[in-house]
């Protein structure tokens, strides 16, 4: 599971029970570090850990008071710990907003992109924050973080059939996010109905993971070049990168078709339901009598199942 480390800050400040009942230790490692156990394995809080008790992970817990500040020692800790894929860094006390933004830049400045961590101010004597937030990084399941520029209710319907095809990743809707927002993403989704919807933050260090997702009515053809280039002269110079386009009524009920909650003679006699020629004209009633038809139309016309293979 995880290694908590307590750092010199904190030793005093719980026992070892009381620190397992209040974070719901389970089968967690807790661990009283000391400066000088890091220094003699040049910070490396992974092999200092194993060879102190014994202990291998991953994912890691840091609590500290920083009283007095980040010391050199923690920036060479989160830098020299080869191996720890993600770090939550919970900081105990009251601490002001001036000097919350001060060790957020100087965390960041250590970890920057190259590992994902959570940084965490808990003042609660529980710490009921820290304890939330250990819990969801348990989570090891991809992260897509849907971003569009102001329409919430249409992300969240968005996630919610994305949730249903991909039950293997987790979702989170990013209405006019700002970019930090974008760094623990495997895949930013940028979604919307109009040109303008994807006028969302802009940040070069992120477009590798970018996946972009226009609704289209049913049976007109995608404007996807106006969206591309205005996304690329906003600074996201995406090149020529795909972009995806369908309906989300049909995204809908193909999940309803593929989750077994309907049929496709139930769909076609669905007024949701819409099949339309390669000139988008609408077909007649007897090509819905023809489900084979029907259900092959439905499937080409949807991109979620695919969407995030990248």
């Amino acid at each position: 599971m995880n290694l908590i480390i307590v750092d010199g800050d904190c030793r005093n400040l719980w026992s070892m029970p009381e620190l397992e009942r209040l974070l719901d230790a389970g089968g967690d490692t807790l661990w009283f570090c000391e400066d000088v156990v890091l220094r003699e394995r040049d910070y490396n809080a992974a092999s200092a850990a194993k060879a102190a008790i014994g202990a291998v992970f991953e994912k890691a817990v840091l609590l500290t008071k920083l009283q007095n500040g980040v010391m050199d020692y923690h920036k060479k800790m989160l830098r020299n710990t080869v191996g720890c894929k993600r770090w939550l860094i919970v900081i105990v006390g009251e601490i002001s907003g001036i000097y919350k933004a001060q060790y957020r830049s100087e965390i960041n400045s250590v970890l920057g992109n190259s590992v994902r961590y959570e940084l965490v101010f808990d003042n609660s004597p529980a710490l009921s924050l820290a304890l939330e937030a250990k819990r969801e990084i348990v989570d090891d399941r991809p992260l897509c973080i849907i971003a569009t520029k102001a329409d919430a209710s249409f992300a969240e319907e968005v996630q919610r059939t994305l949730e249903s095809a991909w039950v293997d990743w987790r979702f989170e809707c990013h209405v006019g996010s700002k970019t930090d927002d974008y760094r623990h993403a495997d895949v930013i989704l940028i979604i919307g109905r109009r040109e303008e919807d994807f006028a969302v933050p802009t940040t070069e260090s992120y477009a590798s993971r970018v996946q972009i997702w226009l609704e289209t009515a049913r049976g007109e053809r995608a404007d996807t070049r106006a969206v591309l280039t205005r996304m690329n002269q906003s600074g996201w110079n995406l090149g020529q990168r795909r972009i995806w386009s369908s309906n989300l009524v049909n995204e809908i009920l193909l999940q309803e078709l593929q989750k077994g909650n309907s049929s496709i003679q139930a769909i076609c006699t669905d007024d949701r339901f819409v099949m339309w020629d390669k000139y988008g004209l609408p077909l007649s009633a007897q090509d819905y009598e023809a489900t084979e038809h029907a259900e092959a139309f439905l499937r080409d016309a949807c991109c979620f199942p695919s969407l995030l293979d990248c």
